[in-house]
């Protein structure tokens, strides 16, 4: 019996995530920084902590202006963990956007992959 619509959840396979992972490490995180993943194009942009609005909570995303494809803007002065982690929770997230997922279930299913992947470092 196929499971109805509103059950859909979103799926990124392992192997795509492990090379989101792999994309991560290869970053430099430098202001402008661009990547592709899983087909789109993004664009890093490094604010300062003045731009930080609290409900976004470090890192969020938008459409791009620049290029393409999608703005991840990350604020500077974090960890390199700290940045890898929120750069794959919100690429993870934009991607289930892209998918036709709503906010709240792309949010949610990335801070699932989130916290399976990075659960040693989340003290949730």
């Amino acid at each position: 019996m196929e499971t109805p619509e509103f059950n859909r959840r979103p799926e990124i396979a392992d192997q795509k995530l492990k090379e989101l992972l792999s994309i991560l490490d290869s970053i430099k995180f430098k202001d402008f920084e661009e990547f592709d993943f899983d087909g789109v194009k993004f664009l890093l942009q490094i604010l300062p902590p003045s731009h930080l609005k609290k409900e976004e909570g470090g890192a969020w995303f938008s459409s791009s202006t620049y290029i393409e494809g999608i703005d991840i803007y990350i604020v500077k002065k974090q960890s390199p963990e700290t940045r890898k982690r929120q750069m794959f929770h919100e690429v993870v997230e934009a991607r289930a956007q892209g998918m036709g997922f709503d906010q709240d279930t792309a949010h949610q299913y990335a801070l699932e992959q989130e916290q399976k992947i990075f659960a040693q470092d989340i003290k949730e």
